[in-house]
C-alpha cells in the first residue's frame, strides 16, 4: 500500500493527476490551426514481423509518414523543432496495433528526472466532440470535471518518459499495476491516461470519484537511441548508457490491443476497416534545460486520420492441371480391361453349367398398428457359391415355407374379420403415441392396474380409429388438458368450480403431473375422453381412471396448456388429435424388451427401421 501511495505522489509530480489550472495552456491570442485534412496514416495488416525491443530493423519495409514538429500551443513554422522531423509508422496483426516513432535528437539522459530526458505521447479521440487542441476541449474547471459534465470530450493518451526506463526493455502493462486497477507503471513511466482538458486528466481507473479498479494499463513499449552500443542488454547500473550530447536518433516502439475491456470510456477502440483520430507529441530538454508539460512539439495542430486496413488473402496459386493426366488415363484403361475380363469369365462359367440358383429371402417386419399385420417381402438374388456361408443358417426350408403360408392365411383371416376382432385376445400394448396438431405425446400404458377394462376400451378405441379428429375441448392451465368429442361442461370444469387448494392436500404417485386417464363419467355411444394432468391433483381418483403416464412429449403438453381459452376453458383455436397409435415396444434406447414379432417400423420410434432390430427370417 505504501508503494502505491508513493507511486501516486510521483504521478502527481509528473502532472498526470494535476487539477490546478496550467497557465501555459491558456493562449494569449486567438487560436489558429492550418492542418491539412487530407493527411492520412495507413495501418497495414502485417502479422508476425514486429518485436517490441526498441530496435527498428523490423520496420524497414513499412511505409511511414513524416511530420514537422511545431510547438503545440503556437504552431508556427518559424519555431519548428530544429533537430529534424518525426516519422510515424503504424501496423496491426489483427489483434494488436503497433506504433513506431522516430525523431532525431542528441542523446540526453538523467536517471530519475523525466523532464531532463526525452518524452513522447500518443493521443486518440474517444468522444465525438473531443478536440486535439486543449486535450478534448471540455470547458469545465477541475472541480467540475466529471464524466457527465464533460461527456463527449474524452481523449485517450499514452505517455512515456524515459527517465526510469532501461533501453531495450519492455515497460507499461505489468501484473502488479493491473491488480491495482489503474493505468500506472511503477517500474518505468509508460502510463495509460484519459483526459477531458489539460487540467482534468487522470490515470485510467482514477478520477474525481476515486479508484474505479476496473481499468488497466493496456500499453507496452520500449525505447532506443542510435548512439547506444547494441549488446546482450543493458541493466540499471549501466546508466546513463551513453555520453550525453552524442548525435543520433531516438526510436520508440509501442503496442496495445485493437479492442480493450473498457467499460467507462477511457480507451480508444480500433476497428479493422475503419478510421481513428490520432496525433503525437514530443518533449525534449533543449540546451540541457528541463522541459515543462505544455512546452512540447506536435506533429499536427489537429487530429490526423488513421486507417486500419484489412488483410488480404495470401493463399498460394494452385496449378491448374488437366483432368486427363496419366493416372486418370491408366485408371480408365484398367476399368475397361477389368470389365471385359469379367464378362468373359461370366460367359465361361455359364457355359460350363454352373447355374446361379435363386434364393428367396423373406424379410418380415411386423408392425403393431391396431390388429393389422403387415408383411414386407424382399427378394434377393445372389450367387450361391458367394453367399452360401452367410445365408445358409437362414435359408428357407420347406418347413419354414409352410409356416409362412400359415402366417399369411392368419393375416388374411384377421383382415377379413375387421372390427369384429376381440381385443381382449391380443396382447395389451405397452405404449401409445398421441399425435396432435402441436406434436406427438408418447405415453406408457399401465397394463396391470385397478381398471383393466379401461385399458381394453382405450386400446379398442385406438384400433377402431375413434380418436381421429378428436379435439382438446378443455384446457385449464396448471391443472389438466382434456380431449373428447363431448362439448358439454364436465369433469374439468366441475373440479375448478370447487376452488380447492390442491397444495394443502395429500398426494400420491398417481397424483403427479403428466398422468393419462379418462373421466369416470359414462359416455354414450362408446365415447372415450382423454385427460392429461399438467400439475399434481390430490383428488384425482374421485373423477378419473388413471391408466398411464407421459414419458415423452411433456413440452407438447405444456404448449397445449398455454393456448388461449374462453370462459369455459375451451381453446379459441382448435387443437386436434390426428391419431393415436399403440405399440408393444419402444425404440432400441428404451428399457422395454423386444418381442419376437416387434415391428421395425415402430410407431413409438421416429426411425422407419431402427438400427439394432434387424430383419426377422422365417
Amino acid at each position: 500500500m505504501l508503494r502505491v501511495l508513493v507511486f501516486l505522489v510521483a504521478v502527481a509530480f509528473c502532472g498526470l493527476t494535476q487539477i490546478e489550472l496550467v497557465d501555459s495552456h491558456e493562449e494569449s491570442g486567438e487560436w489558429h490551426c492550418d492542418a491539412d485534412p487530407g493527411i492520412r496514416i495507413q495501418a497495414e495488416f502485417k502479422p508476425g514481423i514486429i518485436t517490441l525491443d526498441g530496435h527498428v530493423d523490423d520496420w524497414k519495409d513499412i511505409d511511414g509518414s513524416e511530420f514537422s514538429l511545431l510547438p503545440a500551443l503556437d504552431p508556427d513554422a518559424d519555431k519548428e523543432y530544429n533537430s529534424g522531423k518525426m516519422t510515424l509508422k503504424v501496423v496491426h496483426d489483427g489483434k494488436e496495433a503497433f506504433f513506431m516513432l522516430q525523431v532525431n535528437g542528441n542523446y540526453a539522459y538523467t536517471k530519475g528526472e523525466n523532464n531532463k530526458c526525452p518524452s513522447i505521447a500518443l493521443m486518440f479521440q474517444i468522444g465525438e466532440n473531443a478536440t486535439y487542441h486543449r486535450m478534448g476541449g471540455c470547458k469545465e474547471t477541475p472541480d467540475k470535471c466529471t464524466n457527465k459534465t464533460c461527456h463527449g470530450h474524452e481523449v485517450d493518451i499514452m505517455h512515456f518518459s524515459i527517465g526510469n526506463a532501461i533501453p531495450g526493455r519492455l515497460y507499461g502493462a505489468n501484473p502488479v499495476d493491473k491488480r491495482e486497477g489503474n493505468g500506472g507503471d511503477r517500474f518505468g513511466h509508460l502510463v495509460d491516461v484519459y483526459a477531458w482538458n489539460p487540467h482534468c486528466r487522470y490515470l485510467d481507473g482514477l478520477g474525481p470519484s476515486g479508484n474505479d479498479t476496473s481499468a488497466q494499463n493496456d500499453w507496452q513499449g520500449a525505447w532506443w537511441h542510435s548512439s547506444l552500443i547494441d549488446h546482450s542488454g543493458f541493466v540499471e547500473e549501466d546508466s546513463p548508457y551513453a555520453s550525453n550530447s552524442q548525435k543520433g536518433t531516438y526510436y520508440f516502439e509501442f503496442s496495445r490491443p485493437l479492442r480493450t475491456m473498457d467499460r467507462i470510456q477511457q480507451d480508444a477502440q480500433f476497428t479493422i476497416g475503419k478510421s481513428s483520430k490520432v496525433s503525437a507529441a514530443f518533449w525534449y530538454p533543449e540546451d540541457d534545460k528541463p522541459w515543462h508539460g505544455s512546452a512540447h512539439y506536435s506533429i499536427s495542430c489537429d487530429w490526423i486520420s488513421m486507417d486500419f486496413t484489412p488483410g488480404s488473402s495470401n493463399l498460394p496459386n494452385v496449378e491448374q492441371r488437366s483432368p486427363w493426366d496419366a493416372a486418370t488415363a491408366f485408371s480408365l484403361l484398367f476399368s475397361v480391361v477389368a470389365f471385359c475380363v469379367s464378362i468373359f469369365i461370366g460367359h465361361r462359367v455359364s457355359s460350363a453349367g454352373k447355374l446361379i440358383k435363386k434364393f428367396e429371402v423373406f424379410i418380415v417386419e411386423v408392425q403393431w398398428q391396431g390388429s393389422n399385420l403387415k408383411l414386407y417381402c424382399n427378394r434377393a438374388r445372389r450367387r450361391r457359391d458367394r453367399v452360401e456361408s452367410v445365408l445358409l443358417p437362414l435359408y428357407l426350408s420347406k418347413r419354414s415355407k409352410l409356416h409362412m403360408e400359415d402366417a399369411l392365411s392368419a393375416v388374411e383371416h384377421d383382415n377379413a374379420s375387421g372390427d369384429s376382432r376381440d381385443t381382449k385376445k391380443v396382447d395389451i400394448p405397452r405404449y401409445a403415441v398421441i399425435r396432435t396438431s402441436k406434436g406427438s405425446i408418447t405415453v406408457e400404458i399401465y397394463k396391470e392396474g385397478s381398471s383393466p377394462e379401461v385399458v381394453e376400451k382405450f386400446v379398442d378405441s385406438c384400433l377402431k380409429g375413434r380418436f381421429k379428429g378428436m379435439v382438446f375441448n378443455r384446457v385449464i392451465k396448471n391443472f389438466v388438458i382434456q380431449g373428447g368429442d363431448d362439448d358439454s361442461t364436465g369433469t374439468t370444469e366441475d373440479w375448478t368450480s370447487k376452488g380447492k387448494h390442491y397444495s394443502q392436500l395429500d398426494t400420491s404417485l398417481k397424483h403427479e403431473a403428466f398422468m393419462l386417464g379418462t373421466s369416470k363419467t359414462k359416455h354414450d355411444g362408446g365415447r372415450f375422453d382423454l385427460l392429461i394432468t399438467t400439475a399434481p391433483i390430490p383428488d384425482l381418483n374421485e373423477k378419473v381412471n388413471v391408466f398411464g403416464r407421459v414419458i415423452k412429449g411433456e413440452d407438447v403438453v405444456q404448449e397445449i396448456e398455454e393456448v388461449d381459452t374462453d370462459e369455459h376453458y375451451r381453446p379459441k383455436a382448435p387443437i386436434a388429435i390426428i391419431e393415436v397409435e399403440t405399440c408393444l415396444v419402444m425404440h432400441k434406447h428404451s428399457t422395454a424388451s423386444i418381442r419376437p414379432f416387434s415391428v421395425a417400423a415402430n410407431p413409438c420410434s421416429k426411425d422407419p427401421q431402427p438400427s439394432g432390430l434387424g430383419p426377422i427370417f422365417l
